[in-house]
């Protein structure tokens, strides 16, 4: 197994050059001045964090020490984990263990990173471990993919029937309108009402755009926000087909946090611990708060589960016999591979209904528009032709 001391005792450690982000912080520290650190406050793309975790997982499984490895990744010049690495080697030379180093960038490296960081250390599997956390990170980044893959269509949709809907009342009425008015009094209720809503958009169509932009930035900020956040799931939790997308998304992040803890050495109860936090489902969050709580009272994995009720009778014998043959971790690696697949096809199952559902309401909408205007149009004609 390779080494992973931070630094051999006959080997000192490379200086840090002088134009590097190392070299900066060394220098101001020397001044006794602290540099301005955005470890508190700081964020690294997903992309930037996976791609850090496997260069420093891949050069440490090479016997490569991990200040060493640390001190490359912190010179590399226009990366945004060089900051990071930085801050990293400044905590490590001052004689801080590297799960404790983390911790300085709460909204980099989130609780279960650190936590089976720090279960590395300790078991002496470092490099391992750093490899199932990339590959996680590469996971949970396809698995966001796929939400965003599954909400752009019906986005795009949404957004074009709004364009053209408005296009009509703010352009196409107007133009009828003179011919409208020779109805008077006889002129239908939803024409009416459609021909006053075409005048507004026509009239305040720079502020209506402004006011759409805003409407949609502040349900940015408010999904980013956890109250806001929550009602959003509760909402679409409750949507046909949605709904059990999202419950099939939300057990294959149970399932493969699991698998990930459980084959870097963490015990089921802190795994629980730390699953519970990376499920957005209340109720499934609920369920393995229940199921940890019955872990802590002396029951099994398989029992605990069961008795929330949530898992699928194939999943608790399958986990029954893992701990029945000491082989959790490979088990649940399958559920996590099983769960996966169901939730790409929860996803393409969804797809396939929600195509032809935007369509017909597309349909409808734009249809019910023009048999408004076809009719009145023959209503006008016909008054007029008396």
């Amino acid at each position: 197994m390779p080494t992973l001391d931070i630094a051999p005792p006959s080997v000192k450690p490379t200086p840090a050059r002088a134009g590097s982000v190392l070299g900066l912080q060394e220098r101001s520290r020397a001044a006794g001045r602290r540099p301005k650190r955005r470890n508190a406050r700081f964020r690294l793309p997903a992309s930037d964090l996976e791609l850090f975790t496997r260069n420093i997982a891949t050069q440490v499984e090479a016997g490569v020490p991990l200040l060493r490895a640390l001190e490359v990744q912190a010179d590399e010049h226009g990366a945004a984990s060089a900051v990071v690495a930085g801050e990293l080697v400044v905590a490590l030379r001052g004689g801080v263990g590297f799960s404790e180093a983390l911790d300085e960038f709460p909204r980099v490296f989130s609780p279960i990173y650190r936590r089976l960081v720090a279960s590395a250390e300790v078991s002496g599997s470092l490099p391992a471990v750093l490899g199932e956390l990339a590959d996680f990170l590469a996971w949970r980044e396809a698995v966001k993919s796929l939400v965003r893959k599954a909400s752009i269509y019906p986005a795009t949709v949404i957004v074009a029937c709004l364009l053209l809907i408005g296009f009509i009342l703010g352009y196409v009425f107007p133009r009828f309108a003179p011919l409208f008015q020779k109805l008077g009094n006889d002129l239908p209720v939803a024409t009416a009402f459609l021909l006053s809503t075409g005048q507004i958009v026509a009239r305040f169509w720079v502020e209506l755009l402004v006011g759409a932009a805003g409407t949609v930035a502040l349900g940015v900020l408010s999904l980013r926000s956890p109250a806001g956040a929550r009602l959003v799931r509760i909402a679409l939790a409750r949507v046909p087909a949605i709904g059990p997308t999202m419950w099939s998304i939300d057990l294959a992040r149970f399932a493969r946090n699991l698998s990930v803890t459980s084959h870097a050495g963490v015990d089921v109860v802190h795994g629980l611990e730390l699953t519970k936090d990376a499920v957005g489902d209340r109720r499934l969050m609920r369920g393995l708060v229940r199921a940890h709580e019955r872990i802590l009272g002396g029951e099994s994995l398989t029992t605990s589960l069961a008795g929330t009720r949530l898992f699928e009778p194939m999943v608790l014998n399958m986990i029954a016999v893992g701990e029945e043959a000491g082989r959790v971790p490979e088990v649940l690696e399958r559920l996590a591979a099983h769960y996966d697949r169901k939730a790409k096809e929860a996803v393409a199952r969804m797809l396939a209904l929600m195509e032809p559902a935007v369509t017909v309401i597309l349909g409808l909408v734009v249809g019910g528009l023009a048999v408004t205007i076809l009719g009145t149009l023959y209503k006008a004609m016909a008054v007029a032709g008396r």
